[in-house]
């Protein structure tokens, strides 16, 4: 379960910040629209390589392929970050909850209290 909510959370990122970025960014004015809904529809973490084929392939001018790199680029460790901060939340999460397990185990005698002679002075 850990691994899918967290690769939830790296999806959700990725793609909220890439069409944020892709919708402020001028270069890509023109296509914005278009690219922030294939954004949503096909969320896959691939590497940036990958992101300058495709932008290349579908035609689109240089400036074009250029900003669109750097704004997945950019989205991609923006992600990552989050990905990361939700483990952290959740490992400190689970320190403090691993405080209230028992000492021993159930039907486990407690352990005897060793007493000490006082001290003669």
């Amino acid at each position: 379960m850990g691994t899918a909510l967290i690769g939830s959370i790296l999806i959700a990122s990725l793609v909220t910040n890439f069409q944020k970025a892709v919708i402020t960014d001028p270069a890509l004015a023109a296509i914005a629209p278009e690219l922030a809904a294939q954004a949503e529809h096909n969320a896959n973490f691939v590497s940036v390589a990958e992101v300058t084929l495709a932008a290349e392939a579908a035609g689109l001018s240089d400036a074009e392929v250029a900003a669109i790199t750097t704004q997945y680029a950019e989205a991609q460790i923006t992600a990552l970050k989050s990905a990361f901060a939700a483990i952290a939340l959740f490992a400190l999460l689970a320190l403090w909850y691993v405080q209230k397990l028992p000492a021993m185990a159930v039907g486990e005698p407690p352990e005897a209290t060793v007493s000490h002679p006082a001290a003669s002075g």
